[in-house]
């Protein structure tokens, strides 16, 4: 009996290892049948590369667009269309109810008073006001402009970008700038239409010292006029330092008060600048009357 079974032991395993052998092969008729690509269902089954990747990425969620984006069209495209019939439907009404004719054929011989520049000059008219003309025709314009231009390239932070105020600091930093700067705007304005301060300089003994500035005289060759110093003191030197020096002391207190990074500085300086603008616009335009004096808006003489 141990004799048999011992003769069919290795004929069982001759058996086991064709059966093997047949099935490696059925494995691999099978595997080529799927690598090969007239083969239907090689063509919808799915098929991935495999790469060495970091133990720590291998939970990583897929990546998802963030919900804050918004894409121009519509919703951009649509606000910017509403917009537009508003404005256009605003300008209809107050075109209808503001009577504004037309005035005659412009003379040269009889201008009137006060003669004023288009509105949106009006607030560097208002400027020539208070200092000298090149400073409030040219420098001031072109530095402001000049610095709004380099904002981006100071402002390189890619965080809240393109959002409202940036942040609730943000909010409270415009609203704190929108205030400090119209109230230094209209005490200034105040200040130099009850006082005069080129009136009061002008009564001292300033008025006395000559200094040399480059006004183009023809008689010097490299353009330099004597000029009172009283006359440099009011048009250029108070001035320059009143802008500069309220800019630095807002962006000071910004800091401080609210602990403002960079954007927060940048967004209460462009503040400043849009309610200097608003203001120095109203002004010029409703407050200014024959000779450029003050008048208030209901006091106004008619032009002559």
């Amino acid at each position: 009996m141990a004799e048999i079974e011992s003769k069919a032991n290795p004929e069982g395993q001759q058996t086991a290892a064709t059966v093997d052998a047949s099935t490696e092969a059925e494995r691999e008729i099978a595997r080529r049948k799927r690598q090969d690509p007239s083969n239907p269902l090689d063509k919808a089954r799915s098929h991935r590369l495999l790469a060495v990747i970091k133990k720590e990425s291998v939970n990583t969620p897929p990546y998802k667009e963030p919900s804050t984006i918004v894409h121009v069209w519509p919703h951009l495209v649509m606000i910017e269309f509403l917009c537009a019939i508003v404005f256009t439907i605003t300008l209809f009404i107050t075109s209808a109810l503001i009577y504004a004719p037309l005035e005659g054929i412009a003379n040269s011989e009889q201008t009137p008073n006060p003669s004023k520049a288009p509105w949106y000059f009006l607030n560097l008219q208002e400027l020539l006001l208070h200092m000298d003309p090149a400073l409030a025709g040219v420098i001031i314009p072109s530095g402001a402009l000049l610095l709004i231009g380099l904002i981006p390239y100071f402002d390189t932070g890619t965080g809240q970008m393109g959002r409202w105020f940036t942040s609730d600091r943000g909010k409270a930093v415009v609203i704190f700038s929108a205030v400090f700067t119209a109230g230094w705007i209209i005490f200034l304005i105040a200040f130099d239409v009850l006082f005069n301060l080129n009136k009061i300089l002008r009564s001292t003994f300033l008025s006395s010292i000559k200094v040399p500035i480059m006004g183009g005289d023809p008689t010097d060759k490299f353009g330099f006029a004597p000029t009172s110093l009283d006359v440099v003191l009011g048009n250029w030197v108070i001035p320059l330092l009143a802008i500069f020096g309220l800019a630095t002391l807002l962006a000071f207190i910004v800091r401080k008060r609210f602990g403002a990074d960079r954007r927060d500085i940048f967004q209460a300086l462009f503040t400043g600048f849009v309610i200097s603008y608003f203001i120095l616009t109203i002004v010029g335009t409703a407050m200014r009357g024959p000779g450029q004096d003050f008048f208030w808006p209901w006091a106004m003489p008619p032009k002559h």
